[in-house]
């Protein structure tokens, strides 16, 4: 039997009601997500524990049977989810607005914080710690409050294209002024990181900034689940940049030097006593033979993609470079290209070769870089540099 004029009028009053009171209980980051090609809107999960923001030294971490107890100075946060939906109260200016959907080139980056000064130095017993402090202290760590509802993404790429997808996601989600430094939510790494970074990571460190895995790292936090959180795809944050490159560009630099583990740390910093603080770098990259085409269709040079000694040299030499250690980190697709550049300049090949983690690093503290302006690695070691170090010199050949 079909409802009546006066039940379905009651019935439209009551869909409508529904419809008006979820609309109520979304937050304006939600809709903005959640409408969109990023796919559902946030829902809290209570049932994670919400942990501190982690210790800003090794040895003030006290582990209990493989979970971690912070210092009590820990800023810990449980917002609920009526106040994350305007986390900075009366001022709305800084709250995040829809993606900038753009591709932007891997040259663009920050000039140094510091003016004509490092904010880091490249070399000396302790320039690891100093610099994870000084980078600590420009992201605001030591004040910043990690919210209860969370965000993760999916895969888009390889390790340096994950990168990116995280640093956007962060900058996406932070305050861009303000002290202390505001984030509207956590990040949950998914569990496809541990297969590209695994041990390279001090999940400890990395908890600081409110980014925490989703899988039991070892010697790291406790684990947080991804359940709940606002699930992005990797695509868009991989183009969504955000305008503030500083933002972006500083959790690279905590990613890769602020976090790394003391054994990828030592790791590196074996090879780079063993090259001086004078040394010059150049990122061989190939990309399965298609380095060539994408420069081409870009229409831009591709000697940085065919490597003649000759041009090698030419460059560098512009760079500054006059006889110093030079190291060469490869993707190993063009042995004999490689092979022949090692031969005119003297050079040596990185030995991290199955450890694109460290190889970033090792290019990050080069004196000079020469780099593919196609390749997202590249484009990390650039931006690092740039924004760390007033001392380096480099080009990202188009």
């Amino acid at each position: 039997m079909a409802p009546g004029p006066h039940q379905q009028c009651i019935l439209r009053a009551v869909l409508l009601a529904m419809l008006i009171c979820a609309t109520l209980l979304i937050s304006p980051q939600d809709w903005e997500f959640g409408l969109g090609s990023l796919g559902l809107h946030s829902v809290v999960d209570t049932n994670n524990a919400v942990m501190g923001t982690g210790c800003a030294d090794d040895a003030k971490c006290r582990v209990y049977k493989g979970s971690v107890s912070y210092p009590s100075t820990s800023n810990v946060s449980r917002q609920s989810a009526t106040t994350r939906a305007n986390p900075l109260g009366a001022s709305q200016h800084n709250a995040p607005t829809t993606l900038n959907v753009s591709r932007q080139s891997a040259t663009a980056s920050a000039k140094p914080l510091a003016g004509n000064r490092s904010l880091c130095e490249r070399t000396g017993p302790k320039h690891w710690l100093n610099c994870r402090e000084a980078i600590a202290d420009k992201l605001g760590l030591q004040n910043l409050t990690c919210p209860v509802a969370c965000v993760t993404f999916s895969a888009y790429g390889r390790l340096n294209n994950l990168l990116r997808v995280l640093a956007n996601t962060y900058a996406h989600f932070t305050a861009l002024h303000g002290s202390p430094r505001r984030m509207w939510k956590r990040i949950v790494l998914p569990r496809f990181w541990a297969r590209s970074f695994g041990s390279k990571i001090d999940y400890h460190q990395l908890a600081r900034s409110c980014i925490f895995p989703s899988w039991p790292a070892e010697d790291g936090p406790p684990p947080v689940s991804t359940r709940g959180c606002q699930q992005i795809t990797g695509l868009q944050a991989f183009h969504g940049w955000d305008n503030n490159n500083t933002l972006r560009e500083l959790l690279l630099s905590w990613f890769l030097l602020g976090a790394a583990s003391k054994q990828l740390r030592s790791q590196v910093q074996g090879e780079l006593a063993k090259l001086g603080p004078n040394f010059s770098g150049l990122h061989a990259r190939f990309l399965e033979h298609t380095c060539e085409g994408r420069h081409k269709r870009m229409n831009m040079s591709s000697d940085i993609c065919t490597l003649k000694p000759d041009y090698v040299a030419a460059q560098m030499k512009a760079l500054g470079h006059a006889g110093q250690p030079f190291i060469i980190c490869t993707d190993g697709q063009e042995p004999l290209l490689v092979k022949k550049i090692v031969q005119s300049m003297n050079g040596t090949i990185s030995p991290f070769s199955t450890s694109p983690v460290a190889d970033l690093l090792l290019l990050i503290h080069a004196k000079r870089f020469l780099g593919n302006s196609v390749s997202s690695m590249s484009g990390n070691v650039a931006s690092v540099r740039h924004l760390l170090f007033a001392d380096v010199s480099d080009a990202l050949k188009r």
